[in-house]
């Protein structure tokens, strides 16, 4: 009985194995086999460049079986990709600038396919690497490429990475909230204000602002937003209540109103922490409705 049971899983086995490698033992299509071999051949000669990279004609080899394959411009890619993987930065770097104009245009392509399908993080910051080499001047690469550092934690690179895309002139909001994030961590609140009022200026947008806040508190300055007019569609009809009451509070307050600038980005009052500060938006709202009722 147990010799019957390892038989047949044995047989299960061989069946399973013959179909993962191409069918070779049940294939009746001589060019369908045969590809499947060269695929299989490609991937095996990764394996062993990655064991040996220094052995030219190893890679050689490798580059012709793949030019006769997917043709000389992805050759040269997937070539440049691999010698990324193993260490080989400089013949990385020489085979994709030896490329045309007109075949850089075709390797930039082929590159953001391979982006697309990647799953890897280091996979992905490699192929936007030589995507980078090929368009240094492309602030969307150097955006996603640093956000992809930020993600393996690496804030110095991650932040190199996204400097260079807002001198691109990316104006993504995201890029000045990954940047005001990033100099908040690191302590740099100068550079960190600098960016998240940058975004500000691209678009209105509410985690600038939270982050804005947060800076603020950090620097020890306390500055309470007293007064912050974001209206969209998306704001609550409550929202737009209060803030047009507050507004008119600020308005009505005498004095007070000296304190603000009614000018559709973030209103502050810098002093020192003190619990009745803290009340002060409040205290205006009051103020102004009052002042309203009693005419």
């Amino acid at each position: 009985m147990f010799f019957k049971k390892s038989f047949f899983i044995f047989i299960f086995s061989i069946l399973v194995f013959s179909f993962e490698c191409g069918g070779i033992f049940f294939s009746l299509d001589p060019a369908e086999r045969a590809r499947k071999h060269i695929k299989l051949a490609l991937k095996e000669y990764k394996k062993a460049i990655k064991t040996k990279p220094s052995d030219v004609k190893l890679i050689e080899e490798y580059r012709k079986i793949l030019e006769s394959v997917i043709g000389e411009t992805k050759a040269k890619v997937e070539l440049a990709l691999l010698f990324k993987e193993v260490g080989l930065e400089e013949e990385s770097s020489r085979l994709l600038l030896e490329l045309t104009l007109s075949k850089r245009v075709e390797a930039l392509k082929y590159i953001e396919e391979k982006i697309k399908k990647a799953e890897r993080v280091k996979e992905r910051i490699n192929l936007y690497s030589l995507a980078l080499l090929l368009s240094p001047s492309n602030g969307l690469y150097w955006f996603n490429i640093g956000r992809l550092y930020l993600g393996l934690n690496n804030v110095e690179k991650g932040v190199e990475c996204l400097e260079k895309a807002y001198i691109c002139q990316v104006k993504e909001p995201s890029l000045f909230y990954y940047l005001g994030n990033a100099f908040i961590q690191k302590g740099d609140y100068e550079k960190a204000e600098f960016y998240l009022k940058e975004g500000l200026k691209v678009k209105e947008d509410v985690n600038l602002h939270k982050l804005l806040y947060t800076l603020y508190k950090k620097e020890g300055k306390i500055e309470y937003l007293v007064v912050e007019v974001l209206i969209t569609r998306s704001e609550s009809l409550g929202a737009i209540v209060v803030t047009i009451l507050a507004i008119t509070g600020a308005l009505l307050a005498g004095g007070l109103a000296a304190y603000f600038t009614l000018d559709k980005v973030e209103k502050v009052v810098k002093t020192t922490e003190n619990s009745w500060v803290k009340l002060l938006p409040i205290a205006i709202i009051i103020y102004g409705v009052v002042k309203l009722v009693r005419g």
